[in-house]
């Protein structure tokens, strides 16, 4: 009998680490999409020239980056050792073992590589780049790593020479990144300087456009990749602790609420500061927030994520103010939107954090829970990393420039070619502006409120800011962004209050069958919690693929409004899904409506099962902003954003929560597993009901609300002149955009299933297996159709035609 027992528990043991090890992996691949956002998001925030070094340095970072962090880098992170590991080097070819955490570390640890590369774009050459970015990566970074992450390191929570009581909180890596990162910024600004823009204004490119970024639409969608990476590295806390797969629910939680708060005060705010919605200044603040959040989503309650994200917002405000008042030459917006708010993060969970939340072996308490004891070891930690990445980057920037010279002529950085010729005909003519955030994808060119100004130092235009960067504030918003931030942390510091006792579930000691039982029912509901999490991610993604879809479908003065709306279905859309939707599409008792609503997610008894709760309340969330996506293309360029923000809003809290209710819910009386539904029920598997002939009937009357798009010269839009005026600018665009829908939308009808354990994989199967086969069948018959009708193989049909079959 002992060795039955035996021989059970090495299988549920196996079984367990299974399915942490698929979790891992699966994480560390979506997390390296992380640089697919990066090189896009950054391309955009430079002027055109520029773009190859751009592309050339992040791909470097991410190759031989890898090759120097296996050789050197992981040992001296990883590895036991007071102040830098002296093993653990060569993983994999050694007795370490090389699993797929080594790809998480690598991702956060390249990106201390942000500042850095932030204040020396265009100001170094390429193989300047190279030298002084892997003396950096082979030591200083390493040893950064090592003080949080080594085992036996001095600021590692819980490590036996731990020096500052309590160490440095931060279980995701992301805080000491962009804290090094920011100290690299600081001392690359000092000793390198501003950009040399004499090539760039000479060649007849204006000032504004080179400072601010030369495409607009490529900063949006490479955001939306950044997003979806920062989703996946705030729910893996394995870098310094291992978590618990049941309560990442309550990470994406928070950074969905926290996410959404920031969002609505930097919209607040860009109408106060500028007049009008400003693209760059809002996915700035909304970095900030997903930046601040990685220190704080493992060990504070979701309740304090409003207030929390709303100071990270004003704090990027701030940062960015004073980096442009002192003359820092910042494009990569690396201080203000990742290392202020990092210091915010950090410093918030010295406040707010509570044991009950921590995931980490030594259980914190912040000031506000009677233990202040944290804020101390988090300060100066904070000031320790910082100090390091700037003291070490002096050292390499003032060898290297002894050595060869860091300030180059812009030329000298840029000899990789030009890329105007690309774009010119990629993107089309910029017809003209649309409404309050109609802007070409284009940067806009310079005016009377240029923010920056180039002036003319020994005969080269040197990077100075204007004075005149934030024009005088109207504060009408602003009153009420703060009565809104003050109003939300009360709440939730009343809330958080509360007992969340019961998260964590502990497998008894004692080997008996029950034990094995318990243990193995645990690690069936890690795979299934797993299972959601990763389909919600991929389904998250979906909106990178509408964002594409329909600004190539648009003219390109209304690329700018499409990628706002999108991101507003994110941002406000999980606000109202949080505060009132999931509420009433789940909550308990009732027909129509719920008679205990789970609004907020805080209701009375939601405590036990908040772990099964959360992960199925991000999943739910993705299939919302689907439907609600559906209405911004059909009222583009006939909206404006104002009023397209109260569509999302009365769409995601309450009508489209009251359609799932009626047809997902157990209590609908449409559903076909309610007992009190209309007949046998309606059976919807993956929304094609719920999601889709919603979205399409609501879109369906907005677009005839809203009448015919407005062209030049009363033209009608439906003659062969007005088809053409109005015709999408961008069909690559429009490809890439299926592309990304097709790729996500096996995730959109597998993910449905909930659970892949006790049979559930061979439904989730036979989901994709349909999908597939529906997908390509429709686009064969879209080819065939185009050949017919057209003459021609037309692509925006055949996309139309895949999407109609995935539908």
């Amino acid at each position: 009998m002992d060795e039955l027992f035996e021989v059970l528990t090495d299988s549920v043991d196996d079984f367990a680490l299974s399915v942490k090890e698929m979790y891992t992996l699966a994480i560390g691949v979506l997390l390296a999409l992380r640089y697919s956002g990066l090189v896009t998001l950054r391309c955009g925030q430079v002027n055109g020239e520029l773009v190859s070094s751009v592309c050339m340095q992040l791909v470097f970072c991410v190759t031989a980056g890898g090759l120097i962090w296996w050789l050197v880098g992981h040992g001296i992170a990883r590895g036991d050792g007071l102040l830098f590991g002296t093993t653990d080097y060569l993983p994999g070819m050694t007795t370490t073992r090389f699993d797929a955490s080594w790809v998480i570390e690598l991702v956060v640890v390249v990106t201390s590589l942000d500042g850095i590369q932030s204040t020396l774009i265009g100001r170094v050459s390429f193989t300047t780049y190279i030298i002084i970015t892997s003396s950096l990566l082979a030591f200083s970074i390493p040893v950064a790593f090592h003080a949080v992450w080594g085992n036996t390191s001095w600021l590692r929570p819980g490590s036996t020479n731990v020096i500052i009581s309590g160490g440095f909180f931060d279980p995701s890596g992301a805080a000491t990144a962009a804290l090094y990162s920011g100290g690299c910024a600081i001392a690359a600004t000092i000793v390198v300087g501003s950009r040399n823009l004499r090539s760039t204004l000479n060649s007849g490119i204006s000032q504004h456009r080179a400072l601010d970024g030369h495409n607009y639409f490529y900063q949006a969608t490479g955001f939306l990749y950044y997003w979806l990476a920062m989703f996946v590295q705030v729910i893996n806390g394995s870098l310094q602790e291992a978590i618990d797969v049941s309560l990442v629910g309550n990470s994406l939680m928070f950074v969905l609420v926290m996410t959404s708060f920031g969002a609505c005060v930097a919209l607040l705010l860009t109408l106060d500061l500028h007049g009008h919605y400003k693209l760059t200044v809002v996915l700035g603040a909304v970095a900030a927030t997903l930046q601040a959040s990685c220190s704080v989503c493992h060990c504070v309650s979701v309740s304090w994520s409003p207030l929390i994200g709303s100071v990270a917002v004003i704090c990027y405000f701030v940062a960015r103010y004073l980096s442009e008042k002192i003359r820092i030459d910042d494009p990569f917006l690396v201080l203000s939107s990742q290392f202020v708010p990092a210091v915010w993060g950090s410093v918030a969970a010295a406040l707010f954090a509570d044991e009950s939340f921590t995931t980490t072996a030594s259980k914190i308490d912040g000031l506000f829970y009677r233990n202040g004891s944290l804020l101390g070891s988090q300060i100066v930690s904070i000031c320790v990393i910082t100090v390091w990445g700037f003291v070490s980057t002096v050292i390499v920037l003032v060898a290297v420039r002894k050595a060869t010279g860091v300030q180059l002529d812009v030329d000298d950085a840029t000899n990789h070619g030009s890329y105007y010729n690309d774009i010119s005909g990629m993107f089309g003519r910029h017809i003209g502006e649309y409404d309050d955030a109609a802007e070409s994808c284009y940067a806009p060119a310079l005016t009377d409120d240029a923010t920056t100004e180039a002036t003319l130092v020994d005969d080269e235009y040197v990077v100075i800011p204007s004075e005149k960067t934030f024009p005088k504030p109207r504060f009408r918003f602003l009153k009420w962004a703060l009565f809104f931030m003050v109003l939300t942390g009360s709440v939730g510091g009343s809330v958080a209050q509360a007992d969340h006792t019961g998260i964590q579930n502990d497998v008894g000691a004692n080997v008996s069958l029950g034990a094995i039982s318990a243990q193995l029912s645990d690690a069936k509901k890690n795979l299934d919690t797993s299972w959601m999490i990763i389909c919600g991610l991929m389904v998250f993604s979906m909106q990178l693929g509408f964002c594409y879809i329909e600004s190539g479908a648009v003219r390109s003065s209304s690329v700018i409004n499409i990628t706002f709306k999108n991101i507003g279905d994110c941002a406000i859309g999980s606000m109202c899904w949080w505060v009132c939707g999931y509420g009433l599409a789940y909550g308990e008792g009732g027909v129509f409506f719920p008679s205990s609503g789970d609004f907020f997610l805080m209701s009375p008894g939601i405590s036990s099962e908040l772990s099964d709760r959360l992960p199925h309340f991000f999943l739910s969330f993705t299939y919302m902003t689907t439907a609600v996506t559906i209405v911004s293309g059909a009222v583009a360029e006939r909206i404006s954003l104002p009023a397209y923000y109260c569509i999302v809003v009365f769409v995601s809290s309450f009508c489209y929560p009251l359609v799932v209710r009626s047809i997902w819910s157990p209590h609908g009386f449409m559903s076909a597993f309610s007992d009190d539904a209309i007949g046998s029920g309606s059976l919807d598997f993956a929304g094609s009901v719920v999601i889709h002939l919603y979205g399409g009937m609501f879109a369906l009357v907005a677009a005839f609300i809203t009448g015919k798009r407005a062209l030049p010269d009363d033209v009608d839009i439906f003659s062969d002149l007005g088809q053409e005026l109005a015709a999408g600018h961008n069909k690559f665009q429009t490809a890439s955009g299926t592309l990304f829908l097709w790729f996500a939308w096996f995730a959109f009808n597998a993910g449905s299933v909930l659970r892949i354990s006790d049979g559930g994989s061979v439904i989730a199967g036979s989901a994709i297996v349909s999908t597939l086969l529906a997908s390509g069948a429709s686009g064969i018959f879209g080819l065939v159709t185009s050949r017919i009708f057209f003459g021609y193989f037309d692509v925006i049909h055949v996309c139309n035609s895949v999407l109609v079959g995935l539908v």
